[in-house]
């Protein structure tokens, strides 16, 4: 490639100033005008064309030529072009457009017709290209008018559009709430919840993601998740937290065990049965629930099989491997074989919560929490449904 120590030959020379042009074409187009463009165009065509670039030069020297500079100065001219395109102006040009009638228009913007012709005049000035045809009887765009008018009008279209929803962004009026939930609070309120406030914000998404609360604690605080729906005796005090429902524990037996037909029985009545639970690694703050409502009753449950989630956990049951506590929002999804029986006991029950953490909360995940506190408020000492 190298002829001699500094000098290059023409067909990188050529690549080079090609690559020049293509960029310059490109950053060109973004600005949707024609003179520019049509000028620019030939300026490159020029240079890429002229005689001092068709034989070889010295690499210092070609580094200080025309390709760059010229770059330089259409980007800059494009620049200056865009920073003149105020608002104001492309919409009482496109006004005058739709009406052909400085008249209507000036009504239509509630502006005087003097300041509309003169920011239209400007507009033509800055551009450097007529818009309108002017006679003493009517107004008619230019072909170059017409163009700019057509895409003037969808660009505003398109910003008004843009404003107004972020605008409900900000409000908390649109967007997405990422709402992860534990196994336990599945069940209960949540679902009727969410769909109430789906029909509330129309504008709104919430995307649903279960985890154990645990899991929760660590997304909210990393900002990967914006609301937790979960036991309420995993939030630290690092995090906010909302209370959604008291639920009371039930007793999970299979349909063939002697508890099953009991109205209510004590949780004592548990003592010396095997017990089928989650795994630690999941189940961590459940199990801590489990064993204290328990132990308030005078015993530890024996855990004989453990079970990653619930539907084998519920399965395990019915095959008569063991019985189980869990909420009472579960009874009425439990298959054939699995009986529910509430628990008598004042003090088995255990809190589902919202958490948050206001690092991390969105202006639509604080319209939810609000949404919740007025849904949930007047039962927050009372059983979930």
């Amino acid at each position: 490639m190298v002829a001699s120590g500094k000098r290059i030959r023409l067909a990188p020379l050529a690549a080079a100033c090609a690559a020049i042009r293509f960029t310059a074409l490109i950053l060109l187009s973004t600005f949707a005008v024609p003179a520019i463009w049509a000028t620019a165009t030939v300026i490159v065509f020029v240079v890429m064309n002229s005689p001092a670039l068709t034989h070889s030069r010295d690499l210092t020297t070609m580094t200080k030529s025309r390709p760059r500079p010229i770059l330089a100065d259409l980007i800059t001219h494009g620049h200056q072009c865009m920073s003149s395109l105020n608002l104001s102006r492309l919409r009482y040009f496109v006004t005058v457009a739709d009406t052909l009638n400085f008249r209507q228009a000036s009504e239509i913007l509630n502006v005087a017709q003097p300041a509309i012709s003169r920011s239209i005049q400007m507009l033509e000035t800055d551009l450097g290209f007529k818009l309108l045809d002017r006679t003493t009887r009517r107004v008619n765009l230019t072909v170059a008018g017409a163009a700019l008018a057509d895409d003037a009008r969808e660009a505003l279209q398109l910003l008004e559009r843009s404003v107004r929803h972020s605008r409900r962004l900000a409000s908390g009026q649109a967007g997405e709430v990422i709402l992860a939930y534990s196994a336990q609070a599945a069940q209960g309120p949540m679902a009727d919840l969410v769909v109430e406030f789906r029909h509330s914000h129309p504008g709104t998404a919430v995307s649903l993601y279960q985890m154990s609360s645990d899991e929760q604690s660590k997304a909210l605080k990393a900002g990967q998740i914006d609301l937790g729906l979960m036991l309420s005796a995993a939030c630290d005090a690092s995090m906010n937290h909302l209370l959604v429902c008291h639920e009371p524990f039930v007793a999970l037996v299979p349909e063939s065990h002697p508890l099953a037909h009991r109205d209510a029985i004590a949780l004592r009545e548990l003592q010396g049965l095997d017990f089928v639970a989650g795994t630690p690694k999941r189940w961590s703050t459940f199990l801590s629930l489990l064993n204290e409502v328990c132990q308030g009753a005078g015993f530890l449950p024996t855990v004989v099989e453990e079970a990653s989630d619930v539907p084998v956990l519920i399965r395990l049951i019915a095959q008569g491997r063991g019985v189980t506590l869990y909420g009472a929002s579960i009874t009425t999804m439990l298959p054939p074989g699995v009986v529910a029986v509430p628990i008598s006991d004042r003090h088995a029950f255990f809190d589902i919560g919202v958490v948050w953490d206001n690092k991390h909360i969105s202006p639509l995940a604080g319209e939810f929490v609000a949404f919740l506190n007025t849904m949930v408020g007047a039962r927050r000492a009372a059983d979930c449904p």
